[in-house]
């Protein structure tokens, strides 16, 4: 077995230790997971900056960033609501965005729940 085939593997256990914990369905795994994506993007475009064609920063770009993002936490939110599940968003790019747990998630200790990935 390969490496990437092992962690694969890893992978799909970890998915089906959380969908047994927080009781939820593999679509609505799937749901957080595109949740992520997306807000991970964004995330991203922020530490990167909002430039615009001409090179310089645009506030245009930045408020249109910020209004998907309020739309996206607002769907996560609403998602969760429906499900009784905690979730903690992790602003930082550079790892998992999405965090749930059936308890409320303590900002210094998020890595605690179930990382959406």
């Amino acid at each position: 077995m390969t490496i990437k085939q092992r962690q694969a593997e890893w992978h799909e256990k970890e998915i089906q230790i959380a969908l047994e914990e927080l009781s939820i369905t593999k679509d609505q795994y799937k749901q957080f997971v595109t949740l992520g994506k997306k807000l991970n993007k964004i995330y991203c475009d922020n530490c990167n900056g909002y430039l615009g064609t001409d090179g310089n920063w645009s506030d245009e770009l930045q408020e249109k960033a910020e209004a998907k993002e309020s739309k996206l936490v607002s769907q996560v939110n609403s998602l969760c609501t429906s499900l009784n599940l905690y979730y903690y968003l992790q602003t930082d790019p550079r790892g998992a965005t999405i965090y749930l747990d059936t308890k409320e998630i303590p900002d210094n200790s998020y890595n605690n729940a179930h990382c959406i990935y």
